[in-house]
């Protein structure tokens, strides 16, 4: 009797990537990981990155630790048992070069607004880098991906953490 005939195979057909996560989901993924340092506080995180918002320009998984280290290193200096409110937009920012040359780049601004807990020392020390722990070594991270950060005080003595990132 003749072998029976190979049934067709069916083409392969690649299956789309499912879509990168957007940074709200990321911001949601971070926080997740990093609930026991928030807990121990206690302090809360209100996620307000609006949803799909796109990534910056920079490694993932760079920008997973920056916002770990960012959210561990806040949570250890602000007012026990306050929040920690995360949002982001794009900024233009007018780069100054050395020559006194200007140009106008697009970043990604993720701020994070929280209840003082860094004074105006600490602040300095976190921007040229000697800050110790999670939150210095967020704001290396930042220089790494090729953005920078700026501390806002605002009204009632509440303070905005921004970070900068290529857009």
């Amino acid at each position: 009797a003749p072998a029976p005939a190979p049934a067709p195979v069916a083409p392969a057909v690649a299956s789309p990537a499912p879509p990168a996560p957007g940074l709200d989901a990321l911001v949601a993924e971070v926080v997740t990981a990093v609930r026991s340092a928030l807990a121990a506080r206690p302090v809360s995180v209100d996620n307000r990155v609006a949803r799909g918002a796109a990534l910056p320009r920079c490694s993932p998984a760079s920008l997973r630790s920056a916002l770990a280290g960012l959210l561990q290193g806040l949570a250890a200096v602000i007012t026990p048992a306050t929040g920690i409110l995360v949002r982001a937009e794009r900024k233009p920012v007018l780069l100054r070069g050395r020559d006194g040359s200007e140009v106008k780049r697009d970043f990604l601004m993720i701020a994070l607004t929280h209840a003082g807990g860094l004074g105006e020392p600490e602040q300095q020390q976190v921007l040229k880098g000697v800050f110790p722990g999670p939150l210095g070594a967020a704001h290396r991270l930042v220089r790494e991906m090729g953005g920078f950060m700026r501390f806002a005080p605002l009204p009632g003595g509440a303070l905005e953490t921004r970070v900068f990132l290529p857009a």
